[in-house]
């Protein structure tokens, strides 16, 4: 029964979006015919992605900020994402809720206020997904050029009919960041760089650094450890996570701060039961505080999965492992950004030696670039 339902909703939906294209379907321009000095309002529309997908797209956004100088750029993002962009001061941040009981007369008018302010260029960043309320979000906003990808289109629709600006990207075998940015190469529009970017107060990083004074204010090593992924799938074992943070330490003196997420406890108290006195487990908080951590750290160890990215943004050299998902198209660009995975493919098959065989690598060359001087015993 659950199955003929699904049938009959996805077929629904077919019709849905079939019925919308006739209706709605925008006369698509060729991109000499974007004006592009008329360009004053942005809205820029990244509210259904993962965390990953949308800290990716950070660089492209960066891209179109410095490509209009004079214009003002709003960035419609789900509540998660807010703390990701909450500090850039050249973006205007526009809340969706994702859920129905989130919404409330208020926050619904004052989004449609938001909303309707008169933009010029609406752009969706639809790489690795599409979501149809991303794209209503961007037509309601009554923008004259909608910018999107030809990724992905609904199911019986012939194109992405809601954009009249469509970048060829379906073909393109490159990262996801080169993805989001060939978007806006369409419209010429091109990249400093391809740097993951989060914005951090100096007042609330000097806070924390306060708060944590026994940690982030000695002269020891500290390495960021996280030790949880959404995906069971990404997880490295418990077990190695604390055989490394024990070598480490023998080895470094290194002081490992561990991290898990929200929904991860039964992580922390798996780790918990090796009892390192080396390690300080630090409890679940925002997504901004979390980056506030990596961004004191020298180091972070982590799985593949959305903080990762967070760490990156922040610039702290990092080694992720990667099982089923390939580095090719999401390791963090940079050469202080390492991926480790195993021939197989598969997350747990990663061994110790091989991310301690990294970590030793990239310990080097930050004490090279440096010139700083850890306690050591190799």
């Amino acid at each position: 029964m659950k199955e003929l339902l699904k049938r009959i909703e996805s077929q629904l939906k077919n019709v849905s979006y079939k019925i919308l294209e006739a209706l709605w379907s925008k006369k698509e321009i060729s991109p000499e015919n974007f004006d592009r000095e008329k360009i004053r309002q942005i809205l820029i529309v990244r509210p259904h992605d993962q965390l990953g997908d949308f800290v990716l797209s950070t660089p492209a956004i960066q891209a179109v900020i410095d490509a209009f100088p004079k214009a003002k750029v709003t960035i419609v993002v789900k509540e998660y994402f807010v703390d990701v962009v909450k500090e850039n001061p050249d973006l205007q941040v526009l809340v969706f809720y994702q859920k129905l009981k989130n919404w409330n007369v208020k926050r619904a008018l004052a989004f449609w206020k938001q909303l309707r302010k008169g933009y010029d260029l609406a752009i969706v960043f639809n790489t690795a997904s599409h979501s149809f309320t991303s794209d209503l979000v961007a037509v309601l906003s009554g923008a004259k050029y909608i910018l999107g990808s030809d990724v992905c289109p609904f199911t019986g629709t012939t194109r992405n009919f809601f954009y009249n600006l469509i970048a060829p990207t379906a073909h393109l075998d490159v990262h996801i960041t080169y993805k989001n940015l060939a978007i806006l190469e369409y419209i010429g529009i091109s990249s400093k760089s391809v740097n993951e970017i989060m914005h951090l107060n100096c007042e609330h990083l000097a806070a924390l650094r306060q708060e944590f004074s026994g940690i982030y204010q000695n002269e020891k090593l500290t390495v960021g450890m996280h030790i949880g992924a959404n995906k069971f799938e990404n997880r490295w074992q418990i077990e190695k996570f604390a055989d490394l943070a024990e070598k480490l330490s023998r080895e470094y003196k290194a002081q490992i701060m561990v991290f898990w997420g929200p929904k991860e406890w039964e992580l922390k108290e798996a780790f918990e039961k090796y009892n390192l006195k080396s390690c300080k487990l630090v409890p679940p908080s925002s997504l901004y505080r979390q980056a506030m951590h990596f961004s004191l750290c020298d180091f972070v160890l982590c799985n593949d999965t959305g903080v990762m990215h967070l760490c990156a943004a922040v610039g702290t050299p990092l080694i992720a492992i990667f099982g089923p998902t390939n580095p090719k198209f999401w390791k963090p660009l940079g050469e202080q950004f390492i991926a480790v995975r195993a021939e197989d493919h598969i997350t747990g098959s990663v061994t110790v030696e091989q991310v301690y065989s990294e970590f030793k690598k990239m310990f080097k060359i930050s004490l090279g670039e440096q010139c700083i001087s850890m306690p050591l015993n190799i």
